[in-house]
């Protein structure tokens, strides 16, 4: 998604005027400017930026480049903001942004016209629909993450909530101060997985932790007895029973689960820079696990798996 967004940053820059609105071009020419400081790429396909008519911007079909042999294809993607001045002037966040992101597909291209058709025709089944919801509360200091949901074919779909606390946009130097008291208080996620996990995760994960293998079914076993370990020795206090026997039910699923996970988790104090600064400063050298676990008080974690 990071190479969408510098894409349609340079998009702006060199669609036709006349289809532009002056605030969705001051926004994206501003965001190419971002952009550019991460050395991103400068030269991408043409497009047009227009303002949607709830105020907000949009821009429809989009080819990307993703990699030498793979294009990001975009059916069409909306974007509105409160307060976007802010950033257009200042290069402050806005207070608010929703961004919708409709038929993303992945297309491989080798240089076959032939081949990139098809390809480009057979994605169709496999788009993905994202959609982001953003908010600050300048007041409350609080960053509210109120919807970041990610949509697959079947019906399985990834949805991510979280709140932030000690978060300060008002200024370049408050925001750089508050990159140290920052804290996550909360978070939850809902993944509804039927074929999603094997589709998406399945393959790095498992070449990640099987490569090797003579038996990768006997070292699947292995690994779950491990993971069985480490759930039951976890502290009640943060993983009570019934999170660990849903933690269970999903580890004797793999690598091959089908059902909905969700997990929420709340800490006090929030999980940011000021918890881990043991860590930091034995440069990760705890003895045990136990270590861990100190570390992560306050943590509460409740977890239901429900297969399909």
């Amino acid at each position: 998604m990071r190479t969408l967004f510098a894409a349609l940053a340079a998009l702006t820059m060199i669609a036709p005027a006349e289809a532009q609105t002056p605030n969705c071009l001051a926004q994206w020419s501003r965001l190419q400017e971002v952009v550019q400081m991460f050395d991103l790429a400068d030269t991408l396909p043409p497009g047009i930026v227009r303002q949607s008519a709830n105020g907000g911007c949009h821009i429809d079909g989009l080819t990307l480049p993703a990699g030498p042999n793979l294009n990001i294809t975009v059916d069409s993607l909306e974007w509105q903001g409160q307060d976007m001045q802010r950033f257009v002037t200042d290069g402050l966040p806005p207070r608010s942004l929703i961004v919708q992101v409709t038929g993303v597909g992945f297309v491989p291209d080798i240089g076959d016209p032939v081949f990139t058709y098809l390809q480009g025709i057979q994605s169709r089944g496999r788009q993905i629909d994202l959609m982001l919801d953003l908010e600050w509360n300048e007041p409350a200091r609080q960053l509210s993450l109120n919807a970041l949901r990610i949509n697959v074919p079947e019906s399985d779909y990834l949805l991510l909530q979280a709140t932030v606390e000690n978060v300060d946009f008002s200024t370049k130097a408050a925001m750089q101060s508050s990159m140290g008291s920052f804290g996550l208080v909360q978070f939850g996620a809902e993944i509804r997985s039927k074929h999603m996990f094997q589709n998406f995760v399945l393959l790095p994960i498992g070449l990640a932790l099987l490569q090797g293998a003579d038996d990768p079914k006997a070292r699947v076993a292995e690994l779950q007895d491990i993971a069985y370990d480490h759930i039951d020795a976890a502290p009640s206090e943060i993983l009570p029973g019934s999170a660990k026997a849903a933690l269970k039910d999903l580890v004797s699923d793999m690598p091959d689960p089908a059902g909905i996970l969700r997990f929420e988790q709340t800490a006090d104090p929030g999980i940011g820079p000021a918890r881990f600064l043991p860590l930091a400063l034995q440069r990760g050298a705890f003895e045990s696990l136990d270590d861990i676990w100190t570390l992560l008080e306050g943590i509460r974690i409740n977890i239901i798996y429900e297969r399909l």
